[in-house]
């Protein structure tokens, strides 16, 4: 027998196997979810390395505005420093502790609501020095918000069963 009749035959001489993945009989093929799997996973990873950027920007934010060391706004100097730090730090947990994610999320949330709120509390938000501060924070702390959300909502998607 020829090489290539043993090929056309199998090795044993028998008709060749088929390399076409068919579903045995009796077991039904499992779809995949396009929204599971690592489109989902890259999806978690750019909204926290977004909330890392938006953090970045808030704790660099006194310096490119130019927050005033002293008087109205001076608050917002060291707010905008101290929280920016903060959402750095938890948005790189996340990225590092994948498994603490969801509670980490909760605590992005509440320190963008902190910065939504915070020219009010803190009384940064009158006069003309502190006109950039207070609508530097609301929009950044509306974006952590967001993001947080967005982070919430990817998390319980990929960790939930496939329906």
């Amino acid at each position: 027998m020829s090489s290539a009749q043993r090929h056309e035959n199998g090795a044993a001489g028998t008709p060749a196997e088929s390399t076409s993945a068919q579903p045995a009989e009796g077991v039904e093929p499992v779809a995949v979810s396009p929204s599971r799997g690592s489109h989902a996973d890259v999806r978690v990873v750019a909204v926290r390395v977004l909330a890392t950027l938006a953090g970045v920007w808030l704790a660099l934010a006194p310096v490119v505005l130019g927050h005033p060391d002293t008087g109205p706004g001076s608050d917002a100097r060291w707010n905008d420093l101290l929280v920016g730090a903060a959402v750095v730090a938890v948005s790189v947990a996340q990225l590092a502790i994948p498994t603490r994610a969801p509670a980490l999320s909760l605590i992005t949330f509440a320190l963008g609501s902190w910065l939504i709120a915070a020219p009010f509390v803190l009384g940064y938000n009158t006069g003309g020095a502190a006109v950039g501060a207070t609508v530097n924070d609301i929009v950044v702390g509306i974006v952590v918000v967001e993001l947080a959300v967005a982070a919430a909502v990817l998390d319980r998607r990929r960790r939930s069963p496939a329906r």
